[in-house]
């Protein structure tokens, strides 16, 4: 027998363990940090050890590069052959990747429908293993790069610019629902509102929750069976170096064997795989048609949510503005895009001289003046100049399309749910307004409004750990006025508001308003807890709720509670004192998740401050609310006459723009 030259070998190894030195490296560094000649040199030695992984994702890397420089033909090329590996190999959440870069080369290159097949096969991909009724957590191994519905929304809007066929528009209006709804469900795990539903119900998640492992468990193996596979491949390669050796041929021959098998079971795995994704997909239909969940979608390209829209315009002559918004892109530079849809109409206007990095810098200094006792009344030049800004850029022909209509409703996206869109005069001083998270949810205020009857109110819940005496003042001047109108009301006050007695009171008794006198939103002393440990209380915020009295403290009625609790009636839930956490993007996650909480345990609407209480302005704004209220005007409407009044008699934003209605638009209360 000849024996091998071990110090080829050794040679061979030493080089084989330094490529991975070298590919830790480059997974550990950001993409931006590495140029085409690393990635080449990545490619080759993956090829010359057969790490196809790495083959796969340096070729994608590179595609990436050729792509930004404007060579198309050749990022084309790379993608194609990353692509070509990620089939043999079964990585199938890494052809889904690839298949959405290659639809933005077609893109580039101008060949539209191209362009959108392979946005919709890397939609068909991304949907096999992110459904609505998954959680963050439990995504199976797929990048947050992953993200083809942006794709394809602007592609979509291209087109029409270029074909004016309006059947586009709502196309890209689809898949705009089906983008926010996976953002949406992100931020309120299934985990806490699976008691809510009957048994039969929780065993179809829990059969979705095991097709989830299930997934997983397949994929490890086939990650496993690829490393072996990978492992036999380097033995393989050794040992044709002595391939003329008689003694060697047999090991050779086994080793091949042994190859052909792992591909074969690979292959195998890749079958079940796919076969376990559309076995999820069709349970998911089935969970979402049984979990009458706002905000969630059945998961598929099939997905029309036209006629839910039509049904909105038989209501009342009204117009919606989808305003759509994808930060830190170049397309989306000093712009956002809203599309217009009215009864007989649906259109795309383009606002331009919106400077995301000015807006957020200005927006978040106004925020933390505002909570600065001292610096609060400096705090309105900001506010005033966000204002001046967003009137100026607003365009005529967007504006009047408000003309003759009875309510605007907004379905902002992204960043622009933090502007304070109630203070922009062109709109929030000529027409009713209310805004929601998406139509999806709008739809699900509407029809799900189950009339109560009547006033409750929680009056200071922490006046011993956490008073709020200026609400306390304007709950006692709004029951004057309902005394002098002779309207009915019930009252929790100081001990008397416990968590157990409000809990009790929802469940049982049906209210057509409920007016929250107390904080909400956050739990003070996680708070400090989190901010000791150095964690944003972002991390804790799907778990916040309202505050109620408590001998010691104060108790927390967290959401998952009031879920699993819900409300007997549809009430308005109006808040006076809401919790903004000034961090990166933590405001408008919280607030995500707190009001959608509050649609899923059955309020129909919610009046939100949109920045801290100024005891100058609320009592007067909510005594106009309520007046409005007790007349025969629904709450937007109610909204808009007490905003228009506070701007006659004071024009600063901060006070006529305090408050905004999410939720139902149409409702009108019950007042006895």
């Amino acid at each position: 027998m000849i024996i091998p030259n071990h110090n080829k070998i050794n040679k061979k190894n030493n080089r084989k363990r330094w490529v991975k030195i070298y590919n830790l490296k480059y997974k550990d560094r950001k993409i931006e940090d590495l140029n085409i000649e690393d990635l080449e040199r990545v490619f080759e030695l993956a090829t010359e050890f057969n790490m196809r992984e790495d083959e796969e994702r340096s070729l994608n890397a590179i595609g990436l590069r050729l792509h930004r420089a404007g060579k198309y033909e050749e990022a084309l090329k790379n993608y194609e052959h990353a692509l070509k590996i990620s089939e043999e190999i079964g990585d199938i959440a890494g052809r889904g990747m690839i298949l959405n870069n290659i639809g933005y080369i077609k893109w580039a290159q101008n060949d539209f429908e191209a362009a959108k097949v392979y946005f919709e096969d890397s939609i068909d991909i991304y949907e096999q293993f992110i459904g609505e009724i998954q959680t963050a957590v439990e995504k199976i191994d797929i990048t947050e790069e992953l993200n083809p519905y942006y794709g394809i929304i602007e592609l979509l809007f291209d087109i029409y610019k270029e074909s004016n066929e309006k059947e586009t528009l709502y196309e890209a209006l689809k898949y705009i629902e089906l983008a926010k709804s996976i953002n949406i469900i992100d931020k309120l795990q299934v985990s806490q509102i699976i008691e809510k539903y009957p048994k039969e119900n929780i065993e179809l998640i829990k059969e979705e929750k095991g097709l989830i492992n299930d997934m997983f468990f397949v994929k490890q193996e086939i990650n496993d069976l690829n490393k072996r596979k990978r492992e036999i491949w380097g033995l393989l390669q050794k040992y044709r170096r002595f391939e003329d050796q008689e003694t060697i041929k047999d090991t050779i021959s086994n080793l091949q064997n042994e190859i052909n098998d792992l591909k074969s079971r690979i292959n195998e795995k890749n079958d079940f795989l796919l076969e376990l994704g559309k076995k999820s997909r069709t349970l998911r239909i089935e969970i979402m048609e049984k979990l009458e969940d706002p905000g969630l979608i059945k998961s598929t390209k099939e997905f029309n949510p036209y006629n839910d829209i039509m049904s909105l315009f038989e209501i009342e002559n009204i117009v919606i503005w989808e305003l759509f918004y994808i930060p830190d892109t170049v397309r989306y530079e000093n712009k956002f895009n809203v599309l217009v849809l009215e009864k007989d109409n649906i259109e795309l206007y383009q606002v331009n001289g919106f400077n995301a990095d000015e807006f957020k810098d200005s927006y978040k200094i106004f925020r933390k003046m505002m909570s600065d006792p001292v610096l609060k009344y400096h705090s309105f030049e900001k506010l005033t100049d966000i204002k001046n800004v967003m009137s100026e850029i607003l365009p005529k022909e967007l504006l009047n399309t408000i003309e003759n209509k009875t309510k605007l409703i907004l379905i902002p996206h992204s960043l622009l749910h933090l502007i304070p869109w109630e203070i922009i005069e062109p709109i929030a001083l000529k027409i009713p307004m209310c805004r929601n998270f998406s139509l999806r949810i709008l739809n699900a205020c509407i029809n799900k409004d189950i009339s109560g009857q009547g006033l409750f109110f929680v009056n200071n819940p922490t006046f011993n750990s956490f008073p709020l005496q200026v609400i306390e003042n304007e709950i006692n001047n709004i029951k004057k006025l309902l005394d002098d109108y002779r309207i009915k009301y019930e009252i929790m006050t100081h001990e008397d508001a416990t968590k157990e007695k409000f809990l009790n009171k929802i469940k049982n008794e049906t209210n057509d308003v409920i007016h929250f006198g107390g904080y909400a939103n956050f739990d003070p002393l996680d708070k400090i807890k989190s901010l000791k440990k150095g964690e944003s209380i972002i991390e804790g915020c799907d778990i916040s709720g309202l505050l109620f009295y408590n001998e010691e403290e104060y108790s927390i009625l967290r959401l998952n509670e009031l879920i699993n609790t819900g409300f007997k009636s549809s009430p308005l839930l109006i808040l006076n004192e809401f919790n903004y956490d000034i961090g990166e993007n933590s405001e408008l996650n919280c607030l995500v998740v707190f009001i959608r909480g509050m649609i899923l345990a059955g309020v129909a609407g919610l009046l939100i401050p949109n920045w801290e209480i100024m005891e100058e302005i609320t009592p007067e704004f909510m005594l106009e609310f309520y007046h409005n209220l007790s007349s025969d005007l629904d709450v937007c409407e109610s909204l808009f006459e007490s905003r228009k009044k506070i701007w006659v008699d004071n024009k600063r934003p901060v006070l006529y723009g305090a408050y905004a209605l999410y939720g139902n638009p149409f409702k009108k209360v019950n007042l006895e």
